[in-house]
This record gives structure tokens, C-alpha cells and sequence, in this order.
């Protein structure tokens, strides 16, 4: 987390924080996960997802199953291509051309849909896609084997087409209603073509239909199984993801105890030591580096004078008047300690840190807050600036030449700004 307020800092990017806490979890995530591992308790085969939490599973899937499904029509396509090689055998010279057109519609069809699936043109609309590719292939082989003839023929079509559907269910994650209905179109269609051809005895057609609606039935539940798997597997992952959401909210709030004041609202010394610890002489656009210590005059005599209510009061009046004047995307306020503070201005030469300094100082004139031990009457403030012209960069003789300057501005008399240049 350091390093990335170090990169914010050197970019001058460097958001202002309000140094709150961060809100309590909102009820709705806590719903959620009670929701979530109470569904996690429940075992494993009567697993229901409600309809919510299935919209956001379906919608996490989507991205997978439109790859798998592009993957599987150019693998039915590219298959169609070797089966294309035995229609010789099966086939007479008449019905060759048909056969040929037929593979080659078959392939395009399907490297095309592969195609438009993973440029997303089909988005939304792969179930259809899948549903009519396979009963369009059960269509085509049935038709085809009637066509020619001979029933060992159209078995093998329609096998072929029937296996390509068991691939469908099994692999896509296809709504599961819509593969239970697959499955019952694609065994309808079969029955029906074998209904229509002639020849085989009675027996033998529905010793075919029922050795392959047996199959299908133990490729559903494997389906099934399957599905209630992956959606477990899911509200796994969004316990997880809520689990790693809880331990970063608590490290933003940890970080924001540790480098937010408390009482001001303004960052904290531990958080300028952090960010003075990340820069070096390589730092971009760190040069010429000014720094500010600003000091409350006679701070001690308004406490015992006026209470400590009324100096915590002028302390966060006097801290907000110094954000106020701040650059916000590049200038530091820090509360360095008691009623000090510490500005830290990148890039800025020894004429603007005067120029800022001046204006702070102003401002906290301008806020009249009562100050009986004060000459004015009112609190006052004394600024020491510093500006290091160029390399090499050592901090602690930047902190050591405002604080320098600062005490030759109350040795003037308060209520002043002095600064200082150092050059190598």
C-alpha cells in the first residue's frame, strides 16, 4: 500500500482521502452470505440454487461456455470431414453429389457458428444454437439414410448424430431443462426415422432405441451431477471472494486508523515518515523539494486558558484552513505532532513555498479563534519553510532546516514565515 501512495505521489495524483472510517458492511452482503453457507450445508444432490444466485452463476459461466461450445461446433464440423470419406461405400454414384453438399453445408454451418461464438455475434442465443445443431444433424442423417435405403446405413447416421448429442449435453453447460428436452427431441426423431425405415425386424429397432434412451438417461444424471457440482464449486468462490472483500475493507480501514489524525482528519506523521521513506533522488519531479512547519503560537497558554475542548476545536479549524490551501493533487498535509504541522510540497521552488506558507498563515488569521495569551487576541501561527534544490535528497536535513527556520521566525517575534534554501 506504501508503494502505491509512493507512485500516486511521485505522478502528482494523490487523491484526497477523508480519513473516515469505512462503513460497516451493508446488510445486503451480509444476507448474502448467510445465504450462501446455508446452501452449503444442504447436501450436495438436493442442492437449489435460487433464481438470484443462478442469474449470477449462469452469468459468471457465460465467458467459459461460449468457448467450449465454439470449441465443440468446430470439432463437429472438422469431424463431418473424415465421416465424409466413407459415403463411397455407402452410397450410390447418383447420391454422391447430395451426400457431398450435405457435409459440406454441415461443416460450414458449424465452423461458422464456432466463428460467431467467439466473436460473440450469437450471445444470448447459445442454447438455440446448440439445440439446432443437433437436431439439425439428427434431421440430416435420418433423412439421408432414408434415402438410401439401407437400415445399417441409417443406424450408423443416426448414431452418429445421436453421439454428437450425447457430446452436447454431457460437455456444454447447456440449461439443463432445455438438455433434458435435447435429449427427448433427439430420441423422438430417432424413433421416428426408425419407425419409417423397413426391413429390420421390430426387435432389433427397439433394442436400438432402448440401449441408446438408456445411455442418454445415464448421461443426464452424469449431467445433473455435473451441474450440481459446478454450482457448488460456485458458491465456493463467492464465499471466498466475500471472505477476501471482508480482509481488504479491514485493511483500508486499518490503513486509515493508521494514517488518518484522528481529531483533524489529516494525515499522520506515520504516513509522512512512509512516503519520505519511498522517495529518493531518482523521484520524478521531486526537485526542488519545499517543506513547511507550521506551529500554533502559544497553544499551551489556550489550553490552560480556554480548556482542551476549545484547543481540540482550533486544532481541526487550523487543519482544514491548511488543506484548504493546499494543492490537491501534489502537496501533503501531515499533523506532525501536537499543534504541529507539516506540509510537504514536491516540486515546488523556495518563492511558491513562501507564497503558500503566507497564505496559511493568513487563513488561520482570517478564522479570529480567540487566544487570550496572544498579543492579537486571537491564534496566530509561525511557519518555517526549507527548499532543497537538487541532489543528493536527505530528509532529515529538509526537516532540520525548517524547523531551524521556524524558530528563527518566533525568535522575530511569531506570527512570520522564514525560509531557507539548501543547495549542494
Amino acid at each position: 500500500m506504501t508503494a502505491m501512495r509512493i507512485s500516486r505521489f511521485v505522478r502528482f495524483r494523490r487523491r484526497r482521502r477523508s480519513g473516515q472510517a469505512a462503513p460497516p458492511q451493508e446488510p445486503a452482503r451480509e444476507s448474502l452470505k448467510a445465504e450462501i453457507d446455508a446452501l452449503l450445508r444442504i447436501p450436495f444432490q438436493t442442492l437449489v440454487l435460487p433464481p438470484h444466485l443462478l442469474a449470477l452463476y449462469n452469468d459468471r459461466s457465460r465467458k467459459g461456455n461460449i468457448f467450449m461450445i465454439a470449441a465443440w461446433c468446430r470439432w463437429v464440423g472438422l469431424l463431418n470431414l473424415p465421416l465424409a470419406g466413407f459415403d463411397v461405400f455407402f452410397c450410390g454414384r447418383a447420391l454422391i453429389p447430395y451426400m457431398v453438399m450435405a457435409r459440406v453445408f454441415i461443416t460450414s454451418t458449424m465452423l461458422f457458428f464456432a466463428f460467431a461464438m467467439r466473436r460473440n455475434w450469437l450471445r444470448g442465443h447459445e442454447d438455440s444454437t446448440v439445440t439446432a445443431s443437433c437436431l439439425g444433424l439428427m434431421i440430416l442423417g435420418g433423412m439421408f439414410g432414408l434415402r438410401i435405403h439401407r437400415n445399417e446405413v441409417l443406424f450408423s447416421f443416426l448414431i452418429d448424430a445421436i453421439v454428437i448429442v450425447y457430446t452436447a449435453i454431457l460437455l456444454l453447460r447447456v440449461d439443463f431443462a432445455k438438455s433434458c428436452r435435447l435429449a427427448g427431441y433427439s430420441l423422438a426423431l430417432m424413433a421416428l426415422f426408425l419407425a419409417a425405415s423397413g426391413g429390420s425386424a421390430l426387435a432389433e429397432k427397439l433394442e436400438i432405441i432402448t440401449l441408446y434412451t438408456g445411455a442418454m438417461a445415464a448421461i443426464i444424471n452424469a449431467r445433473r451431477i455435473q451441474t450440481l457440482y459446478r454450482q457448488r464449486m460456485f458458491l465456493l468462490h463467492m464465499r471466498e471472494e466475500m471472505r477476501n472483500s471482508e480482509v481488504t475493507d479491514l485493511n483500508t480501514l486499518l490503513s486509515n486508523i493508521a494514517y488518518t489524525d484522528p481529531l483533524t482528519g489529516i494525515r499522520t506523521r506515520r504516513y509522512f515518515d512512509d512516503i519520505c521513506n519511498g522517495m529518493t533522488s531518482e523521484t520524478a519531479n521531486v526537485f526542488p523539494l519545499s517543506l513547511c512547519m507550521i506551529d500554533v503560537d502559544y497553544f499551551k497558554q489556550l489550553n490552560d486558558k480556554l480548556g482542551h475542548l476549545e484547543g481540540d476545536r482550533c486544532l481541526k479549524l487550523i487543519a482544514a484552513a491548511i488543506q484548504g490551501r493546499l494543492r490537491a493533487k501534489a502537496d501533503i498535509g501531515v499533523r506532525y505532532g501536537g499543534d504541529e504541522f507539516v506540509i510537504l510540497l514536491p516540486g515546488t521552488e523556495a518563492a511558491a513555498a513562501l507564497e503558500i506558507a503566507e497564505r496559511i498563515r493568513n487563513s488561520v488569521l482570517a478564522l479570529a479563534l480567540p487566544n487570550p495569551n496572544s498579543p492579537l487576541k486571537i491564534v496566530t501561527t509561525t511557519i518555517g519553510a526549507a527548499t532543497i534544490i537538487g541532489p543528493p535528497l536527505v530528509i532529515p536535513s529538509l526537516i532540520e532546516a525548517a524547523d531551524s527556520a521556524l524558530y528563527k521566525a518566533k525568535a522575530a517575534g511569531r506570527n512570520q514565515v522564514a525560509c531557507t534554501v539548501i543547495s549542494h
